[in-house]
């Protein structure tokens, strides 16, 4: 979804596609670091467990 916003913001303003690429890379970034963390914390809660 992200993706086809930024080719659609490309093809409407072309001057503009470094800022949207940075924008586009950094909500990227952020869902996959947000994704990561929460598998950390899963595992944790998961195989850390006190009283097993």
């Amino acid at each position: 979804m992200a993706d086809s916003a930024l080719i659609t913001g490309v093809s409407r303003q072309p001057e503009h596609e470094g800022k949207l690429r940075g924008n586009y890379l950094m909500a990227v970034s952020l869902v996959d670091a947000v994704y990561f963390i929460n598998l950390t914390f899963m595992a944790l809660f998961a195989f850390a467990a006190p009283g097993k």
